[in-house]
Protein backbone atom coordinates (compact mmCIF):
# COMPACT_ATOMS: atom_id res chain seq x y z
CA UNK A 1 0.00 0.00 0.00
CA UNK A 2 2.77 2.46 0.92
CA UNK A 3 4.71 1.86 -2.18
CA UNK A 4 1.69 2.44 -4.31
CA UNK A 5 0.67 5.72 -2.44
CA UNK A 6 4.09 6.64 -2.95
CA UNK A 7 4.12 6.12 -6.87
CA UNK A 8 0.88 8.53 -7.05
CA UNK A 9 2.18 11.12 -5.53
CA UNK A 10 5.54 10.99 -7.87
CA UNK A 11 3.43 10.40 -11.01
CA UNK A 12 2.64 13.27 -13.67
CA UNK A 13 -1.13 13.17 -12.57
CA UNK A 14 -0.95 13.68 -9.04
CA UNK A 15 1.73 16.90 -9.90
CA UNK A 16 -0.73 18.32 -11.86
CA UNK A 17 -3.78 18.18 -9.83
CA UNK A 18 -1.89 19.76 -6.82
CA UNK A 19 -0.95 22.81 -9.27
CA UNK A 20 -4.06 23.23 -10.29
CA UNK A 21 -5.80 23.57 -6.59
CA UNK A 22 -2.72 26.16 -5.51
CA UNK A 23 -3.87 28.22 -8.56
CA UNK A 24 -7.62 28.39 -7.59
CA UNK A 25 -6.74 29.26 -3.88
CA UNK A 26 -7.27 32.70 -2.77
CA UNK A 27 -4.78 34.42 -1.57
CA UNK A 28 -4.23 35.54 1.85
CA UNK A 29 -4.29 39.71 2.37
CA UNK A 30 -1.57 41.50 4.69
CA UNK A 31 -4.27 43.78 6.89
CA UNK A 32 -3.31 47.60 5.36
CA UNK A 33 -2.03 49.84 8.04
CA UNK A 34 -3.35 53.22 7.44
CA UNK A 35 -0.57 55.94 7.99
CA UNK A 36 -1.50 59.45 9.28
CA UNK A 37 -0.13 62.51 6.46
CA UNK A 38 -0.23 63.18 2.95
CA UNK A 39 -0.78 59.78 0.78
CA UNK A 40 1.02 60.90 -2.31
CA UNK A 41 4.53 62.37 -1.01
CA UNK A 42 5.23 59.60 1.46
CA UNK A 43 8.76 59.38 2.84
CA UNK A 44 10.24 55.62 2.05
CA UNK A 45 10.14 54.54 6.28
CA UNK A 46 7.34 56.51 8.33
CA UNK A 47 6.72 56.45 11.83
CA UNK A 48 3.17 55.18 12.16
CA UNK A 49 1.40 55.93 15.14
CA UNK A 50 -2.40 55.40 16.25
CA UNK A 51 -4.64 58.61 16.43
CA UNK A 52 -7.06 58.23 19.12
CA UNK A 53 -8.23 61.75 19.74
CA UNK A 54 -5.40 62.35 22.31
CA UNK A 55 -4.70 66.15 22.33
CA UNK A 56 -1.05 65.22 24.53
CA UNK A 57 1.23 62.41 24.10
CA UNK A 58 4.70 61.51 25.48
CA UNK A 59 6.16 62.43 28.81
CA UNK A 60 3.79 65.40 30.95
CA UNK A 61 5.14 67.03 33.92
CA UNK A 62 2.11 67.78 36.23
CA UNK A 63 2.50 71.43 37.26
CA UNK A 64 1.12 70.75 40.85
CA UNK A 65 2.68 67.24 41.81
CA UNK A 66 5.66 67.74 39.71
CA UNK A 67 5.21 64.34 38.51
CA UNK A 68 6.65 63.34 35.34
CA UNK A 69 4.95 60.46 33.84
CA UNK A 70 3.72 59.21 30.11
CA UNK A 71 0.43 60.31 28.63
CA UNK A 72 0.68 56.90 26.38
CA UNK A 73 1.08 54.58 29.04
CA UNK A 74 -1.94 53.59 31.22
CA UNK A 75 -0.29 52.49 34.43
CA UNK A 76 1.77 55.92 34.30
CA UNK A 77 -1.25 57.59 34.32
CA UNK A 78 -3.10 55.65 37.53
CA UNK A 79 -0.06 56.22 39.22
CA UNK A 80 -0.05 59.69 38.63
CA UNK A 81 -3.61 60.14 39.32
CA UNK A 82 -3.07 58.24 42.83
CA UNK A 83 0.56 60.83 43.40
CA UNK A 84 -1.52 63.54 42.71
CA UNK A 85 -4.16 62.85 45.10
CA UNK A 86 -2.05 62.23 48.26
CA UNK A 87 0.27 65.31 47.30
CA UNK A 88 -2.69 67.78 46.59
CA UNK A 89 -4.83 66.65 48.85
CA UNK A 90 -4.81 67.94 52.67
CA UNK A 91 -6.43 65.51 54.22
CA UNK A 92 -3.54 64.43 55.45
CA UNK A 93 -1.85 66.81 56.73
CA UNK A 94 -4.88 68.29 58.83
CA UNK A 95 -4.84 68.46 62.40
CA UNK A 96 -7.98 69.37 64.92
CA UNK A 97 -8.78 72.30 66.75
CA UNK A 98 -8.23 70.71 70.20
CA UNK A 99 -4.33 69.58 68.55
CA UNK A 100 -3.92 73.12 67.95
CA UNK A 101 -4.92 74.69 71.00
CA UNK A 102 -2.28 72.35 72.64
CA UNK A 103 0.27 72.68 70.57
CA UNK A 104 -0.28 76.87 71.31
CA UNK A 105 0.08 76.07 75.15
CA UNK A 106 3.31 73.57 75.22
CA UNK A 107 5.40 74.72 72.25
CA UNK A 108 7.05 77.76 70.99
CA UNK A 109 5.02 79.73 68.59
CA UNK A 110 3.98 82.59 67.34
CA UNK A 111 0.44 84.31 65.28
CA UNK A 112 1.10 85.00 61.47
CA UNK A 113 -1.11 87.38 59.46
CA UNK A 114 0.89 87.11 56.54
CA UNK A 115 1.67 85.69 54.13
CA UNK A 116 -1.47 83.49 55.41
CA UNK A 117 -3.15 83.64 58.94
CA UNK A 118 -1.72 80.54 60.91
CA UNK A 119 0.79 79.56 63.88
CA UNK A 120 4.42 78.85 63.53
CA UNK A 121 5.98 76.55 65.59
CA UNK A 122 9.59 75.20 66.71
CA UNK A 123 10.32 72.02 67.80
CA UNK A 124 13.22 69.85 68.19
CA UNK A 125 14.08 66.31 68.67
CA UNK A 126 13.41 66.15 72.22
CA UNK A 127 10.09 67.12 72.23
CA UNK A 128 7.10 65.33 73.58
CA UNK A 129 4.21 66.74 71.53
CA UNK A 130 2.19 64.91 68.96
CA UNK A 131 3.11 67.71 66.50
CA UNK A 132 6.83 66.47 66.24
CA UNK A 133 5.13 63.00 65.23
CA UNK A 134 2.29 64.66 63.15
CA UNK A 135 5.71 66.27 61.43
CA UNK A 136 7.69 63.17 61.00
CA UNK A 137 4.55 61.19 59.90
CA UNK A 138 4.64 63.87 56.69
CA UNK A 139 7.77 64.03 56.15
CA UNK A 140 8.86 60.25 55.72
CA UNK A 141 5.77 59.39 54.29
CA UNK A 142 5.23 62.31 51.86
CA UNK A 143 8.13 65.17 51.78
CA UNK A 144 11.24 63.22 51.19
CA UNK A 145 9.62 61.04 48.48
CA UNK A 146 8.45 64.54 46.62
CA UNK A 147 11.92 66.36 46.99
CA UNK A 148 13.52 63.17 45.87
CA UNK A 149 15.15 61.43 49.25
CA UNK A 150 14.63 58.31 50.29
CA UNK A 151 11.29 57.95 52.82
CA UNK A 152 13.76 56.16 55.67
CA UNK A 153 15.83 59.88 55.68
CA UNK A 154 16.37 60.53 59.20
CA UNK A 155 14.46 63.50 60.21
CA UNK A 156 17.08 64.54 62.54
CA UNK A 157 20.24 64.83 63.10
CA UNK A 158 23.14 62.72 64.98
CA UNK A 159 23.89 65.15 67.00
CA UNK A 160 20.21 66.09 67.91
CA UNK A 161 21.12 70.23 67.11
CA UNK A 162 18.28 70.64 64.01
CA UNK A 163 15.39 72.54 64.64
CA UNK A 164 12.17 72.55 63.02
CA UNK A 165 9.96 75.24 61.95
CA UNK A 166 6.36 73.93 60.62
CA UNK A 167 3.53 76.41 59.92
CA UNK A 168 -0.10 75.52 60.48
CA UNK A 169 -2.49 77.10 58.41
CA UNK A 170 -5.62 77.94 60.31
CA UNK A 171 -8.84 76.81 59.63
CA UNK A 172 -10.61 79.27 56.86
CA UNK A 173 -13.93 78.27 57.17
CA UNK A 174 -14.40 75.78 54.35
CA UNK A 175 -10.98 73.76 55.27
CA UNK A 176 -9.52 72.51 58.99
CA UNK A 177 -6.22 73.80 59.92
CA UNK A 178 -3.81 71.71 58.38
CA UNK A 179 0.26 71.36 58.44
CA UNK A 180 0.89 73.27 55.29
CA UNK A 181 5.34 73.96 55.64
CA UNK A 182 8.30 72.79 57.10
CA UNK A 183 11.71 73.95 57.71
CA UNK A 184 14.53 71.54 59.12
CA UNK A 185 17.61 73.57 59.85
CA UNK A 186 20.80 72.69 61.21
CA UNK A 187 23.78 75.14 62.47
CA UNK A 188 26.55 74.65 60.39
CA UNK A 189 30.46 75.65 60.56
CA UNK A 190 31.36 75.55 56.62
CA UNK A 191 29.39 76.34 53.39
CA UNK A 192 30.61 76.61 50.32
CA UNK A 193 30.49 79.36 47.08
CA UNK A 194 28.91 77.75 44.34
CA UNK A 195 29.63 77.51 41.45
CA UNK A 196 33.14 78.38 42.07
CA UNK A 197 33.39 75.62 44.75
CA UNK A 198 34.94 77.93 47.21
CA UNK A 199 34.55 77.40 51.11
CA UNK A 200 34.29 79.34 53.74
CA UNK A 201 34.04 78.73 57.76
CA UNK A 202 32.32 80.66 60.39
CA UNK A 203 28.52 80.33 61.08
CA UNK A 204 25.39 79.49 58.90
CA UNK A 205 22.12 78.42 58.93
CA UNK A 206 21.52 74.82 56.62
CA UNK A 207 18.34 74.23 55.02
CA UNK A 208 18.44 70.25 54.96
CA UNK A 209 14.74 70.04 53.67
CA UNK A 210 11.85 72.76 52.78
CA UNK A 211 9.03 71.88 51.88
CA UNK A 212 5.45 73.90 50.92
CA UNK A 213 2.30 72.23 50.38
CA UNK A 214 1.38 71.78 46.58
CA UNK A 215 -1.93 74.16 46.99
CA UNK A 216 -0.58 77.18 48.75
CA UNK A 217 2.77 77.48 47.13
CA UNK A 218 4.28 80.48 45.60
CA UNK A 219 2.44 82.41 48.48
CA UNK A 220 5.59 83.32 50.11
CA UNK A 221 5.25 80.79 52.59
CA UNK A 222 9.27 79.40 51.84
CA UNK A 223 10.37 82.92 52.46
CA UNK A 224 8.71 83.11 55.55
CA UNK A 225 9.86 80.14 57.01
CA UNK A 226 13.48 80.90 56.39
CA UNK A 227 12.87 85.02 57.49
CA UNK A 228 11.65 83.37 60.69
CA UNK A 229 14.82 80.63 60.88
CA UNK A 230 17.36 83.20 60.47
CA UNK A 231 15.10 86.04 63.52
CA UNK A 232 14.48 83.03 66.00
CA UNK A 233 17.83 80.99 65.93
CA UNK A 234 19.74 84.22 65.97
CA UNK A 235 21.92 84.05 68.63
CA UNK A 236 21.45 87.37 69.76
CA UNK A 237 18.29 88.65 70.21
CA UNK A 238 18.31 91.75 68.64
CA UNK A 239 20.01 90.59 65.45
CA UNK A 240 19.19 88.69 62.52
CA UNK A 241 21.47 86.23 60.71
CA UNK A 242 21.88 87.97 57.43
CA UNK A 243 20.58 86.08 53.87
CA UNK A 244 24.20 85.60 52.92
CA UNK A 245 24.47 83.17 56.02
CA UNK A 246 21.63 80.88 54.79
CA UNK A 247 23.51 77.60 53.29
CA UNK A 248 21.62 74.56 51.26
CA UNK A 249 22.12 71.34 51.86
CA UNK A 250 22.03 69.15 48.29
CA UNK A 251 19.59 71.39 46.57
CA UNK A 252 17.54 69.70 43.78
CA UNK A 253 17.25 72.30 40.83
CA UNK A 254 13.87 73.55 42.10
CA UNK A 255 15.88 74.03 45.79
CA UNK A 256 19.15 76.24 43.62
CA UNK A 257 16.45 78.63 42.48
CA UNK A 258 14.91 78.84 45.58
CA UNK A 259 18.46 79.22 47.27
CA UNK A 260 19.79 81.86 44.22
CA UNK A 261 15.88 83.71 44.97
CA UNK A 262 16.46 84.18 48.37
CA UNK A 263 20.51 84.39 48.95
CA UNK A 264 21.23 86.73 45.45
CA UNK A 265 23.41 86.30 42.80
CA UNK A 266 26.17 88.24 43.89
CA UNK A 267 29.40 86.15 43.55
CA UNK A 268 30.17 87.28 47.20
CA UNK A 269 27.41 86.95 48.50
CA UNK A 270 25.61 83.46 47.49
CA UNK A 271 26.56 80.80 49.87
CA UNK A 272 24.28 77.89 47.82
CA UNK A 273 25.09 75.01 49.66
CA UNK A 274 26.30 73.40 53.09
CA UNK A 275 27.00 69.79 51.43
CA UNK A 276 30.39 68.59 51.99
CA UNK A 277 30.85 67.31 48.62
CA UNK A 278 28.85 68.12 45.40
CA UNK A 279 28.56 65.47 42.70
CA UNK A 280 29.31 66.34 38.83
CA UNK A 281 26.20 66.10 38.01
CA UNK A 282 24.59 68.36 40.68
CA UNK A 283 27.20 71.49 40.08
CA UNK A 284 26.03 71.19 36.30
CA UNK A 285 22.25 71.79 37.97
CA UNK A 286 24.25 74.99 39.95
CA UNK A 287 25.83 76.22 36.87
CA UNK A 288 22.99 76.10 34.63
CA UNK A 289 20.45 78.40 37.25
CA UNK A 290 23.12 80.48 38.15
CA UNK A 291 23.78 81.10 34.38
CA UNK A 292 27.02 80.09 33.71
Amino acid sequence: MQSSLRDFFLSPRASSIITANKSKSTPRRRPRLKLIGSPNNRPPLQQMIIDAGQKKIGLEQCAKCGMVYSLNDPNDVEQHGQFHHRFTQTKSFQVTVNQLCAWKQTLFNEHVESPLVGYLFLIDSLSTSTLRRKMETILTNFVNEELGYSADLPVWDLERQRKALVFVRDSNGSEAPFVCGILLVDVVAEAMLMPQQKRFKGSFLGVDRIWVHSQLRRKGIANFLLDSSRRILASSADKEVPRTRVAFSDPSGLGVQLAISYVGDKENGRYITCSSAVKEDKLGVFERELGV
